[in-house]
């Protein structure tokens, strides 16, 4: 082979090793735009989704329960002294663009408890603004007022607005005696809602809470003081909750 066959070959093979080494860096720093650029996406998707999540936690309905003043209350011609809680919807403060939703059908349910923690009983709760659940009908010619099982179930649910309040009822009492009756819906079927297994004797008792609605749950417990004088008959903040 001739000096100048050798020198074109050394030279191409100069050239092809450097379009090979060529090739290799361009294929190196396109792999390494795509790895970039796929990365890039992964965590603006995942920045996105955390967004998200966080601004439609934001918005979810936060309930609050707190502790009203007593009220006198007539269960026929008798003047009884009712205890009773408002459930306030949180509004948000100070963030543009994000309003409170609503909590729709909010129901749940009351259990009394010793001061051991033992339940002495369960009730679902009633909302103390809807309507009583009495119906009217005509019996020989004459008006009467029924009670209407489906109010008292429509009786256990409501919504409640961003920013608004609703009250619950928890029990009441006859100022001449020295118990406590726990009272929801169902006490309309019996006269003064006195079923045996609501009395509530002398005593402190713990009241718990439990409020489902559409987007979570709240609970709370509180302090039923019913001493056998009538003068401290209250609701107070359980001590874990003050």
């Amino acid at each position: 082979m001739s000096r100048e066959i050798k020198r074109k070959l050394q030279v191409m093979i100069a050239v092809i090793a450097i379009l090979v080494i060529t090739i290799l860096f361009i294929s190196a720093i396109m792999a390494k735009i795509v790895f970039w650029d796929f990365l890039f996406q992964i965590v603006l998707t995942v920045t996105s989704v955390v967004l998200a999540l966080w601004y439609a936690d934001l918005g979810k309905p936060r309930l609050k329960l707190e502790i009203l003043d007593l009220q006198k209350v007539y269960i026929g011609s008798e003047e009884t002294l009712f205890l009773k809680l408002s459930v306030l919807n949180q509004p948000l403060r100070n963030i543009p663009f994000i309003s409170r939703n609503t909590a729709f059908s909010c129901h749940g349910s009351i259990s009394f408890l010793d001061l051991s923690n033992k339940t002495i009983f369960e009730m679902p709760i009633r909302w103390s603004n809807n309507p009583q659940p009495f119906s009217l009908d005509v019996d020989q010619n004459k008006i009467v007022t029924l009670i209407d099982q489906s109010l008292i179930r429509a009786s256990r649910y409501i919504d409640i607005p961003a920013d608004e309040k609703e009250e619950l009822d928890v029990c009441y009492r006859d100022p001449k005696e020295k118990i406590a009756i726990g009272w929801n819906s169902d006490s309309y079927l019996i006269v003064g809602g006195r079923f045996p297994d609501r009395i509530i004797p002398s005593g402190d008792y713990i009241v718990w809470v439990t409020i489902k609605h559409n987007d979570g749950s709240v609970q709370s417990k509180f302090l039923l003081h019913n001493p056998e004088s009538i003068d401290n008959y209250k609701l107070d903040l359980y001590a874990d909750q003050r």
